[in-house]
């Protein structure tokens, strides 16, 4: 694969050595538009040569960059090694020891795609240090081994698009459900 004007080609290492990849910016899926005003699919990301500087806070906009062998084919993407980019900073990784302490009796939700479900195995992972259990689910997990014990995770597949549309619980119903387990 050659670079183009279209698309920015990067050397990264994966499964396949040395594999070439486009790193495209994805938004939001055209299928599942949760903004109909906001481009959806992946498009070229061209990273900035300026100077990065760490983000003042958590809510700072930004998009997904997603590793693909291929601007026009999403299949080609590595969807494991998507990551969050800030406009105009990065975020800092906290300590580990922080991190336990800020978890500490704490009961953490997340509710979501398979996206929020990888962001919770991440959490999970660098709260114990490893991740004991893992699975894919598409409805509820719940995790309370965390954190010696001291904090619970728990996440529910959403949208449950699957369903029939009258089936399907809302947001709120989701989120009450996950709260009271």
């Amino acid at each position: 694969m050659k670079a183009s004007a279209a698309c920015l080609v990067l050397r990264l290492i994966s499964e396949q050595p040395r594999a070439q990849v486009e790193r495209l910016l994805g938004a939001q899926d055209c299928g599942l538009q949760v903004q109909p005003g906001l481009s959806c699919g992946l498009r070229p990301h061209f990273t900035s040569q300026s100077p990065v500087q760490p983000c003042s806070s958590g809510h700072v906009p930004g998009r997904w960059v997603i590793p693909c062998l291929s601007c026009s084919d999403n299949r080609t993407c590595d969807w494991r090694e998507v990551t969050w980019q800030p406009d105009g900073c990065y975020h800092t990784l906290v300590e580990r020891l922080l991190l336990q302490d800020c978890m500490m009796d704490r009961k953490v939700l997340f509710i979501g795609d398979s996206t929020n479900r990888g962001m919770m195995y991440f959490l999970m992972e660098r709260v114990n240090s490893s991740l004991e259990v893992w699975g894919k689910a598409h409805d509820t997990l719940v995790y309370q081994n965390l954190n010696a014990g001291r904090t619970q995770v728990s996440y529910s597949y959403y949208p449950q698009f699957w369903l029939e549309k009258k089936q399907r619980p809302t947001f709120r119903e989701a989120l009450l459900q996950l709260l009271n387990r």
